[in-house]
């Protein structure tokens, strides 16, 4: 949380970077905690409400999958929740970590690969 506020005090303030960990980690990830953040206090209760965002993601990329294996949509949703259900998954989506939106990014970029069939596709390859 404190590498997000620091992002937030770089846009708006222009202050210089102190923390080392910022050349770790993707800047996307803290930056999408700075809506949340903003809202009075900073809190680890109010960057977990970015997970809501990332959960979405996840669904979308489980739709995705099913329709690529020609699933009904009603299995793809139920995959979606019982993998949030699995016990790690469920406990980083209730933290402010780095984990539960990678693992949502990455599913959705399986899940676009997989529709792109080899990359013979030029449209969906693209787009």
């Amino acid at each position: 949380m404190k590498l997000a506020t620091d992002y937030g005090d770089w846009l708006l303030k222009g202050v210089p970077f102190t923390d080392g960990w910022s050349h770790v980690y993707p800047p996307m990830y803290h930056l999408s905690l700075l809506v949340p953040l903003s809202q009075g206090i900073p809190s680890e209760s109010k960057a977990v409400i970015a997970n809501v965002a990332y959960f979405l993601v996840f669904v979308l990329a489980c739709v995705l999958f099913g329709r690529a294996g020609g699933r009904p949509d009603g299995e793809s949703l139920l995959a979606a929740f019982l993998c949030c259900g699995y016990c790690y998954v469920f406990w980083a989506s209730r933290r402010a970590l780095i984990d539960f939106a990678l693992m949502c990014w990455v599913t959705l970029s399986m899940a676009m690969l997989l529709r792109t069939q080899g990359f013979s596709n030029m449209r969906t390859g693209i787009l």
